[in-house]
């Protein structure tokens, strides 16, 4: 049986996910409900941690108005257990044999440990795949240690070395972006894993270290350092011989502009705006081979970019770039996204109604299809919202439900 918002025609419609909770599962899931599956949050009785993460609507902690969990558990189902409890593991083997996948990131071997890793639900459901999210993955002698955070990982897997500037501390760069990262290339390992099912007819256990997901990214790093034996270096906004490459205040913000191999281009825009740079339109600062004599010349030209900036609206800069084919384009933040004209024409927002929080918009589908493949998320759910009707799917009736959550087993 199926139930929430799904439709027979999307491409994963049947195909039932056991989310076990965590920031790295949470977009796997939703990724997931959208393009059709049943994504079944399991959640602890007491509720998950990513219900007590704000903001909170009204700043008023509450657990149903988690406005990260809300956005990031929309389109899922809910059910509590207690994966602790003898009777909680033996009803979860049973929700395993409906199921498809299991997505989790708790640390390595503490599913096992309670008779539900993947080995053992993989003797009761030989086409189960799970995937499991952890720090350093499921190998490797890092792999116990799992006290972990975004902090760990982005300095684990070399990004926060990059970030900041070259004479600071390094820094941690905004939001999630490992968690999230990784909760994609779950999503690509768990879609890869049903497809080759179709051929070898059993599941996976798909193993995601977060060190990895932010290591596979620095293509340039671990490059150099195999080729040359550098270590790359902090440098701020700054792209290493890129000039300019960087972002500038302006007017109501800040802008970021690339002008790498179209120098030409950039400073014939100074000119035009009154800047004191002619002596720079020289043929000798032009192309790539002008790069390295226009970087011992930073600080100026940094100057009159920012002198430009003092002149004109992030918008207008972005325009008057792009009108000259220079890469030029805003920094926003949440209120310019919130009213941007080209995200509305993309209908890259969908509005949820979720009877705890009110009307809110959500990002919607993540890529563009011909077809409609991709549903738009119900509300997420509310604590133990879908026992009832999942939990009669496997056999239980409504009074044994009811000895089952006084002794605090869902």
């Amino acid at each position: 049986m199926v139930f929430g918002v799904t439709n027979e025609n999307q491409p994963f419609y049947g195909i039932r996910i056991l989310d076990l909770g965590g920031e790295a599962c949470a977009l796997s899931g939703r990724l997931l409900a959208g393009l059709g599956a049943q994504v079944i949050k399991v959640e602890d009785p007491v509720g998950s941690t990513e219900r007590r993460r704000g903001p909170f609507l009204n700043d008023i902690p509450d657990p149903e108005k988690s406005l990260s969990f809300c956005y990031m558990n929309a389109g899922k189902l809910g059910i509590t257990l207690n994966l602790k409890s003898k009777d909680g593991q033996a009803i979860f083997k049973k929700l395993v044999k409906t199921a498809d996948v299991v997505i989790e990131s708790f640390p390595v071997g503490h599913l096992d440990n309670l008779g539900i890793g993947f080995e053992a639900l993989n003797d009761i459901n030989s086409g189960i795949t799970m995937a499991s999210i952890t720090p350093f993955g499921q190998t490797g002698p890092n792999s116990a240690l799992s006290a972990s955070s975004e902090l760990i990982a982005c300095a684990a897997g070399g990004l926060m070395f990059l970030t900041g500037e070259p004479d600071k501390e390094p820094l941690q760069i905004g939001n999630n972006l490992a968690a999230y990262g990784a909760g994609g290339y779950a999503a690509v390992g768990i879609l890869a894993a049903l497809h080759g099912r179709l051929k070898s007819g059993h599941g996976e256990h798909i193993d995601i270290s977060m060190q990895d997901v932010v290591t596979s990214w620095l293509d340039m790093t671990w490059g150099n350092y195999q080729v040359a034996g550098n270590i790359q270096e902090r440098f701020g906004s700054q792209g290493y011989m890129r000039i300019p490459a960087s972002i500038y205040p302006c007017k109501d913000g800040y802008f970021f502009i690339i002008g790498i191999a179209m120098w030409d281009r950039v400073v014939s825009w100074l000119i035009e705006e009154g800047l004191d740079v002619k002596d720079l339109a020289d043929e000798k600062y032009m192309g790539f081979s002008g790069a390295k004599l226009l970087w011992e010349l930073l600080p100026r030209v940094s100057q009159a970019i920012r002198d430009l900036g003092a002149k004109h609206t992030k918008a207008e800069l972005m325009q008057m770039g792009q009108d000259r084919r220079i890469p030029v384009t805003m920094v926003v933040h949440a209120r310019d996204i919130y009213s941007d004209p080209h995200l509305e024409a993309r209908s890259f927002f969908a509005e949820v109604d979720n009877p705890n929080i009110g009307r809110f918009k959500y990002p919607d589908a993540p890529a563009k299809f011909t077809e409609p493949l991709w549903s738009t998320p119900s509300a997420s759910p509310r604590l133990g919202q879908h026992n009832e009707e999942i939990y009669k799917e496997l056999g239980f009736q409504k009074e044994h439900l009811e000895i089952l959550r006084a002794g605090g087993t869902i």
